[in-house]
Order: C-alpha cells, then structure tokens, then sequence
C-alpha cells in the first residue's frame, strides 16, 4: 500500500478480524504506533472483534483506556452502544466463555439485539455445546423470525455430530420458511 492511511489500516485489521486472524489484527494493531498512526473508535472495535484471547481483548482494551475512550464515556456519563456489547461478545463467545457470554446478554441495559444471539449461536455450534445453540437458536429466531441463518446454524452443527434425524427436521423448519410468503 503506497499511503497508509487511517482508513485503510482500519479496513485491514477489520477485514482480518473478519477472517479470524487474531495474530495479524494484532500485528496491524501494533503497526500502527511505529507507522505513526493514532488509533479511533473504529480501529478498537475492529480490533475486539477479531480478538479470540482474553488476554490480548484486554491488551486492547486497556490501549482503549489509554487512549481515553473509557474517559469519554465517563466523562460524558454516555452508556455504551450495541457495537461495543456486540465486541465483548463476540470475543468471549470466540473465546469458548459461552456461559460468560449468555450472561452478559442476558443482562443487557436493553433488548438483547438479534447479532448478539446470532454471535453466541455461531460459538456454540463450533464449540458443540447443543443445549446452548438449541436455546440460543430458540431466541435468535424469536428476533428474526424469518431468518434462516439460526436454523442452518443448528443444520450443519447436528450434521457434524451425524444427528441426521435433526438435520432432516431443521431442513423441514427451513423448508417451511421459504414457503410461508418469504
């Protein structure tokens, strides 16, 4: 990349905390001090997201701190947003700390929203924890009902356990979702 730009560094690290790749989050994350480039809000929750450590989230978190974005929040008396609730989520439901991350929903200053039981669903099948997902799943589809992704979330988690009586009944639920007017 010829001109680094804040816009751009934000955009790779964001792009790889998509991809999973914790290791060049953080090396971008790093870059950034020796390029000279100075961290925002957006570099930080890009940078949370694709944080699957506990121990790394709270490198970053305290860099936040640092930089004096929890300041501003007391400062201003401001509660966070859905997107900060949605980091810390997703971090610990990545991290395996499911139970961790239904709390923190669970006790949520507001309506849990539809990604945060979308996130713990994803984590709960990689981790195949089939109580969890089934429950998760149960509220991810009350927030969106004609979201098929929870469905197939459970789908291809029962296929990886060969539940295939499961996946026919969910392939069944998902059947009846195009047909009911979607």
């Amino acid at each position: 990349m010829e001109e680094k730009t804040l816009v751009s560094w934000n955009a790779m690290i964001g792009a790889y905390a998509r991809l999973g790749r914790e290791d060049l989050v953080l090396f971008l994350f790093r870059a950034m001090d020796l390029d000279g480039v100075r961290h925002n809000r957006i570099t930080f929750l890009n940078a949370i997201a694709g944080i699957q450590s506990i121990d790394r989230g709270k490198f970053v978190q305290e860099r936040a701190a640092a930089a004096g974005f929890e300041g501003d929040i007391a400062v201003r008396n401001a509660l966070p947003k859905e997107e900060h609730y949605g980091s810390l989520i997703d971090m610990l439901a990545k991290a395996g700390w499911l139970q961790e991350a239904e709390a923190l929903i669970e006790t949520l200053p507001f309506h849990p929203f539809a990604v945060a039981w979308t996130s713990l669903l994803g984590a709960s099948c990689n981790h195949k924890d089939v109580d969890r997902a089934e429950r998760v799943a149960a509220k991810a589809i009350d927030r969106e009902p004609g979201n098929a992704g929870p469905y197939i979330s459970l789908s291809n988690m029962y296929a990886t356990l060969n539940r295939w009586d499961d996946v026919a009944r969910v392939k069944k639920l998902i059947a009846s979702l195009k047909g009911g007017g979607q």
